[in-house]
């Protein structure tokens, strides 16, 4: 199966994600491979400022760290017990 692009986006538009979204992306931003020296696919097309792949780009490292900002801030919901 192939995984979907994870096209780049700004802080202000990841704020707008309803909690499912957010924690979706987060969780297809871990599912990036490690590097583009370490992958065995076809990087040939790739190119980091139109879509995330690896987790070595600054990009991706950029997404992720203004993902953990936005959901350090917000309310948690315990589950039920």
């Amino acid at each position: 199966m192939k995984r979907r692009k994870i096209v780049p986006i700004s802080k202000n538009k990841l704020e707008l994600l309803p909690t499912k979204r957010f924690l979706s992306r987060l969780k297809q931003l871990y599912q990036c491979e490690e590097s583009i020296t370490l992958s065995d696919s076809n990087t040939d097309d790739y190119k980091p400022s139109e879509y995330l792949k690896f987790k070595d780009s600054s990009e991706w490292f950029e997404e992720y760290q203004n993902l953990k900002e936005i959901l350090s801030h917000r309310d948690h919901i315990s589950s039920k017990k």
